[in-house]
């Protein structure tokens, strides 16, 4: 009978580092064939989101030999909402630049009408610059757990120890968006500089206990389904 040896990490890694070079080389070898969707679906959802090989840090490699924009569009758009983690800024104006070419239904899905939409964030960032973080919401609830999460248990208790995050408002125009998207029940926009008159809220404690009864409704709806 043959015996089997648990891996060690060290050639865990190792064979995840040969697979991950393999793979960067099928990228290439796909985009010089012209098979530029392949190459995207590859780079979105053939990496993870941590370490080294991050789908981020792939698409950072890869981006400027992509031809087809609205390919490209699509790529950083999937990859920034399953690894948007320190996403390269210099990838997501690229879709910046792009998104006025791609039709209205695809860029901004069931985004509500209207020109101007108020937009949320929950962010450390500094007022003066938090108008360039890419994500924003729609949905204030979101933008308040986002902000408190850390400080409730599972039971709902709340730890006074934990400083909330500062949570903001602001506009922004809708064709200023690059894209939206309800993909992780988010109501997330996506954007770079365009958000204006912002100010930060001060939720009251029925603000943040309302927000946390949202997030437990939605987790609720999401597992029973």
């Amino acid at each position: 009978m043959n015996e089997t040896h648990p891996v060690s990490a060290e050639e865990f890694a190792a064979a995840s580092r040969e697979y991950n070079r393999a793979t960067m080389a099928d990228v290439m070898q796909l985009l010089k064939e012209g098979k530029e969707q392949d190459a995207a679906d590859l780079i979105c959802y053939r990496f993870g989101n941590r370490g080294q090989w991050r789908s981020a840090n792939v698409l950072y490699v890869f981006y400027d030999r992509f031809t087809d924009p609205a390919i490209l569009y699509r790529c950083i758009i999937d990859t920034y909402t399953n690894d948007g983690y320190k996403f390269p800024r210099r990838v997501m104006l690229r879709a910046k630049k792009i998104a006025p070419s791609i039709p209205a239904a695809e860029r901004f899905g069931d985004l509500p009408a209207g020109d101007v939409l108020t937009v949320y964030r929950a962010a450390s960032t500094p007022i003066n610059t938090v108008r360039n973080d890419i994500s924003w919401t729609i949905n204030k609830d979101v933008a308040l757990w986002f902000a408190n999460r850390q400080g409730y248990m599972l039971d709902g208790a709340f730890n006074d120890i934990y400083t909330p995050m500062p949570v903001y408002s602001g506009t922004i125009e809708r064709n200023k968006i690059i894209a939206y998207t309800n993909d992780r029940n988010e109501y997330e926009v996506i954007q770079h500089g365009n958000v204006k008159n912002i100010v930060e809220l001060h939720p009251t404690t029925e603000d943040v206990q309302h927000a946390m009864e949202w997030h437990m409704s939605q987790r609720a709806t999401t597992y029973s389904v």
